[in-house]
């Protein structure tokens, strides 16, 4: 019995390694395309942003998958579990190939929406707020699915919080369907071609051990002050900054190492990252 407790507990760690090596691979490569597009020139919209969106899906149902095999209470469900990460990554990948289609179709003419596109966009959102819920939680889950709800059903609603309507073809068109606003909108294409370079440069300072030498500078600034740590992330910030120029790029390039230091002398999450925004 023992010998195959333990044979099972092995091989439960060899499906989480491998993984964990598959979502490896693929983030090396969205780095890769990420410096490219950042220093040598941008793909076309189109297909940056759904290969960004499908990578993105698989690292996370990756990772996710990998933590799940290790909690020994889920291993029942464990089947279960793929073969509904099967069918998110396989309606993501949908989902965008019908996303490419359509954009190809618009950009020489007129088109109209189709049942097909509906269910395409529906099946796009359900993978997005479906992983939101597994990594933020219940909450960001409920806005999401209550914001729907709201576009689709609001004309029924009484008084102030009605609105004139809003049809499916209206909402996969807005919300799927557009390269200015939406998932795949301006938002999405400023993370890739902002935010994103400097995460992986936040990443790099930790990495290397600059982030460390920032944070050391700024200690030895601010040791004799009160709030010594939340002072030191300031001042690190602003070291940062002056190489970055962006403060979105700025938090989440040196949060990365700042907000740590701060929750590690007994402040809250909430309040480490305040200091840092």
């Amino acid at each position: 019995m023992y010998n195959l407790l333990n044979g099972a507990i092995n091989t439960n760690e060899k499906i989480s390694s491998t993984y964990l090596k598959l979502a490896s691979y693929v983030s090396i490569c969205f780095a890769g395309v990420v410096i490219y597009s950042t220093g040598f020139g941008l793909f076309y919209p189109i297909e940056q942003r759904g290969g960004i969106y499908i990578a993105s899906i698989f690292i996370v149902l990756c990772k996710l998958g990998s933590e799940r095999i290790l909690k020994k209470n889920q291993n029942r469900f464990l089947g279960l579990s793929l073969l509904f990460d099967i069918f998110l990554l396989g309606a993501a990948v949908f989902a965008t190939y019908r996303f490419m289609v359509v954009q190809r179709v618009m950009a020489d003419d007129l088109y109209d929406i189709l049942d097909i596109d509906i269910v395409a966009c529906f099946l796009g959102l359900l993978v997005i707020v479906e992983l939101t819920r597994r990594v933020w939680g219940w909450t960001l889950f409920t806005v999401a699915i209550c914001s729907i709800v709201y576009i689709l059903w609001g004309q029924d609603l009484p008084g102030v919080l009605r609105h004139s309507g809003f049809s499916f073809e209206q909402l996969a068109e807005n919300l799927w369907f557009n390269l200015n606003k939406g998932v795949f909108g301006s938002i999405t294409n400023i993370v890739i071609n902002v935010v994103l370079i400097f995460v992986l440069f936040g990443v790099l300072l930790e990495s290397t051990g600059a982030g460390q030498t920032l944070l050391k500078y700024a200690f030895r600034l601010t040791q004799k002050t009160r709030g010594g740590p939340a002072h030191a992330a300031i001042l690190a910030s602003g070291f940062f900054g002056t190489m970055s120029g962006s403060p979105v790029a700025n938090i989440v390039g040196t949060g990365t190492f700042t907000i740590p230091i701060i929750k590690k002398r007994g402040f809250s999450p909430e309040f480490s990252a305040g200091v840092e925004a």
